[in-house]
This record gives structure tokens, C-alpha cells and sequence, in this order.
């Protein structure tokens, strides 16, 4: 029987940056070991010819990368469909052009009020992020603006959304910061309690606005949410495939679990081995989960929540979310 094949790729091809983030996961992947560009233009190939569908570029920062014109040349030619995160702090013209060129969605990191914002990826990006945003919407390049939620910033949450408006970004996400890479370090992930009154907060800012919100990486939010204009999804699935720059494949990019790698081997083989791989397959079809998350409504859909956030904070794949309103236990 066939394999079905992923649609999606997250790829973190890059962990070279030109800044250190307080809350930063990708630096813990290291510098070694990166795929060279014919070996990312192959994967490429590789990833058209098997029916990906749609390409998600981050890093590090994937604008000031020799190699990323070129990878977003290969991608438009085979008319894959592609985003890329950004810091927003470099504007590199020929990378734009290939950009605005083959319409790749931006998504640029901002996390809330120029305090807050500096506090956590450094003095003079707020400004610099400002002027970017408004040089895309000068050369019409559409783009979301994305805020990672810690514990200083969670009660500007609307901060977001009404800046997102302002500048005409298409739609905002927010996204927990998860307790891993320089974010367990510094302490800089979000609790349970924080989070939970940030979703509250663009619910009803999204809601009195009209204006579209992504929640990622919070499966459980339908329980909290009831604007119709906030959105989120399930991430325990085989047709999302997470990459790191050395070419492994990843149970989830913020967490270390490989099965399997791409540099050498056949895609197909490689993914197939993937699907079978016990871990990979305890995440998508878990056989047991806490009591909290078997009678909860989304549990079909759901499946536990965050694995890779049960992971971190309780060792285990399926202890269920930490981060649900419907666990005891608090991050």
C-alpha cells in the first residue's frame, strides 16, 4: 500500500542569526553539520516531486543566509507554496525581490511594546521592525506579525492585534514560548495561568475588532476561545514533518527527538521509516492519556495537546498539556 506523503515542511535550515533572544530554542541545534545548497535545493526537489505542498522557512534568521534566494528560487519553480519567519531587522534587497517574486508569506516576530520587546531580542529592534513592516507593505509583500507570549509581555496580548491592524498585516499569531533552548535557561517560558489570560485577551480584542489571530502550538484554545476570528490547530499528525538544518528529521523543532535524517537517504524510505518509528508513533496515535484529556470534547482531535510541552516539562510524550485549563498542574 502507498504511503501517504507530508504536505507540510517546517524547516529550520539555518541556526545563523543576527541576534540572541532571550527566549531563543533554534541556537541549541548548533552551526554544525548544516546541509550545503545543493544539498537544500535537492530536499527541495526531492520534497516537490513527492507532493509537499506547502514549505515553512525559519532559522536562526533566514535573511541574512547566503543560501535562502536560492532556496526560495527552487521552491517557486516547482509552485510549492511557502512562508518564511523573520526578525525583521535586516532588509536585504535580493532576497525581498525573490520574495515578493514567488509571494512568500512573512511572518515577523514582534512581542509587544517597545519595553518588552527589547527586553527580549535587544535595544534598537523595535524601531528597526516598524520601518520593516512598513517597506513590506510599500512593495506589497504579505505578512503576519507574530508575538511569542512570555511572562512579562502575556497582558499586552492585544498590543498585537491592534498593531497588526494598524500596519495592515494580513492576520497575527501568537505563540507560547515553550521551556526550551535559552527560554529554560532564562526562565523565559510562559505559565499556565499567563497564557491562559493572554488567549482571553486577544479572544475578545480579536473579536471586538474583526480581525483574524492564529494561536500556534495551543490545540486545547477552542476551550477558551469563542470569537469566530481566532483560529488554531492540531499539530499531532503525520502530514506535518519538522527539519532541522542538518537534514533530521524531528519529532517537533523544539525538542531533540530524531528518527531519521534526509542527507543521504531516500525520502520516501526515510519517511516511511518516520511513520514506524515507536516515539513518532506514541505522539500521533497515543494509546494513553490522563483522565483530564479522555473526557475532554476535543480529545479525537487534541489527542493530549503539546507533546513536545508534556515532554519538557514532565518528561512524557502524552502526560498531557501543561498548558491546558483542564490539567491540575501548572507550568
Amino acid at each position: 500500500m502507498a504511503i501517504k506523503m507530508p504536505s507540510t515542511i517546517i524547516w529550520i535550515f539555518t541556526t545563523r542569526c543576527n541576534l540572541s533572544c532571550r527566549h531563543c530554542y533554534a541556537y541549541r541545534l548548533g552551526v554544525h553539520g548544516e546541509l550545503s545548497r545543493d544539498e537544500k535545493l535537492r530536499l527541495v526537489d526531492v520534497f516537490a516531486d513527492n507532493g509537499v505542498k506547502y514549505i515553512g522557512l525559519s532559522g536562526g534568521e533566514p535573511l541574512i543566509h547566503p543560501d535562502t534566494r536560492s532556496i526560495i528560487e527552487r521552491i517557486g519553480f516547482h509552485g510549492i507554496e511557502a512562508g518564511m519567519v523573520t526578525n525583521g531587522i535586516v532588509w536585504n534587497n535580493h532576497v525581498i525581490e525573490a520574495i515578493k517574486r514567488h509571494d512568500v508569506f512573512l511572518y515577523v516576530s514582534l512581542d509587544g511594546p517597545k519595553e518588552l520587546h527589547e527586553a527580549v531580542r535587544g535595544n534598537g529592534t523595535f524601531d528597526r521592525i516598524l520601518e520593516f513592516i512598513k517597506r513590506l507593505q510599500d512593495n506589497g509583500i504579505d505578512y503576519a506579525l507574530v508575538m511569542a507570549i512570555n511572562n512579562m509581555n502575556y497582558k499586552y496580548a492585544d498590543y498585537i492585534v491592534e498593531l497588526g491592524v494598524k500596519y495592515g498585516a494580513n492576520h497575527v499569531a501568537i505563540i507560547p514560548v515553550m521551556p526550551s533552548g535559552k527560554a529554560r535557561v532564562n526562565k523565559m517560558y510562559v505559565t499556565r495561568e499567563n497564557y491562559i489570560n493572554a488567549i482571553e485577551i486577544v479572544d475578545k480584542k480579536s473579536d471586538e475588532l474583526g480581525y483574524p489571530v492564529a494561536l500556534w502550538c495551543t490545540p486545547f484554545a477552542p476551550l477558551i476561545t469563542k470569537s469566530k476570528y481566532v483560529h488554531s490547530y492540531y499539530c499531532r499528525t503525520y502530514d506535518v514533518l519538522d527539519i532541522d538544518p542538518a537534514g533530521n528529521m524531528l519529532a517537533c523543532d523544539v525538542i531533540d527527538y530524531r528518527a531519521g535524517n534526509l542527507r543521504n537517504k531516500d525520502f520516501k524510505e526515510a519517511w516511511r521509516e518516520y511513520t514506524l518509528d515507536p516515539v513518532i508513533k506514541s505522539i500521533v496515535e497515543p494509546q494513553s492519556l490522563p483522565q483530564a484529556c479522555r473526557k475532554c470534547p476535543l480529545v479525537t482531535q487534541c489527542r493530549g495537546g503539546c507533546f513536545a510541552r508534556s515532554y519538557l516539562v514532565y518528561g512524557d510524550y502524552n502526560k498531557g498539556d501543561p498548558l491546558c485549563p483542564r490539567m491540575k498542574r501548572i507550568l
